[in-house]
């Protein structure tokens, strides 16, 4: 019983984290490190399925863990209603409540966002090719911008 319980709530996480990836806008630039230590997390994951799953529902368990896992890293982005991030607690952060970014370009933009009391929210990485995407963005939603170039 408990173990249809788990799914049925794993499901229902799913489905949360499913609204949030069809809002992205702008998604980040995961680096070789974030892809490297996800990737050992679900060979972890895995291992641990392998070796101790006594029957096809703690197989469904891991699987839908699994997807859980990899929706939930993948929904980091700007989305036109705010922020998505990754955090113990709260997700989505309104552009009511970010007041201002800092931009640094080098090969990659790197974006800091503050909250409206200065303190920084979330840390993000987004390929060059969205530069105009993202000031187009942060710009029609009142976020001031602060553009630091790196040689």
């Amino acid at each position: 019983m408990i173990n249809y319980f788990v799914i049925l709530m794993l499901l229902i996480l799913l489905a949360k984290q499913i609204t949030f990836i069809r809002k992205i806008q702008i998604r980040t630039k995961k680096s070789t490190f974030e892809i490297g230590v996800f990737s050992v997390a679900l060979l972890a994951l895995a291992v641990l399925t392998i070796f101790f799953a006594k029957g096809y529902m703690h197989y469904l368990i891991a699987l839908t863990a699994a997807s859980f896992l990899l929706i939930n890293w993948m929904k980091q982005g700007l989305a036109s209603s705010g922020l998505l991030i990754v955090s113990r607690g709260k997700e989505e952060y309104t552009w009511r409540e970010i007041s201002s970014a800092k931009i640094k370009t080098s090969d990659k933009i790197n974006i800091d966002f503050f909250n409206t009391s200065g303190r920084r929210i979330a840390s993000h990485s987004y390929d060059m090719k969205h530069y105009k995407d993202l000031m187009k963005l942060l710009r029609y939603n009142k976020v001031k911008v602060d553009v630091i170039k790196s040689v």
